[in-house]
């Protein structure tokens, strides 16, 4: 019995020493344009059709906010995965 005790403790001994661990940061390549702020739109509004078409200015800036967010986590979701992107519709 105590053979094997001692048996046991030098395999697991020699395990534990065998290799070292190393962690690797995996950083994904996101395109400078996905990182750019878009910008809001600005300017006096002296009118209704002002309103108006500010409020589509918005909507517009919303939805290139919203797709460059869209691409990112695309780009991130495939480096969690291992594998390579195919975002290219979703800009």
């Amino acid at each position: 019995m105590l053979r094997s005790l001692k048996i046991f403790a030098a395999c697991c001994a020699l395990t534990a020493c065998s290799s070292q661990r190393e962690t690797a940061f995996l950083v994904p390549d996101v395109p400078r344009d996905l990182r750019e702020p878009v910008p809001e739109p600005t300017g006096p509004l002296r009118t209704t059709g002002d309103l108006a078409t500010r409020a589509v200015e918005l909507r517009a800036a919303l939805g290139t906010a919203n797709g460059r967010i869209g691409a990112i986590d695309c780009i991130l979701d495939a480096a969690e995965r291992g594998v390579g992107p195919a975002c290219e519709g979703r800009r």
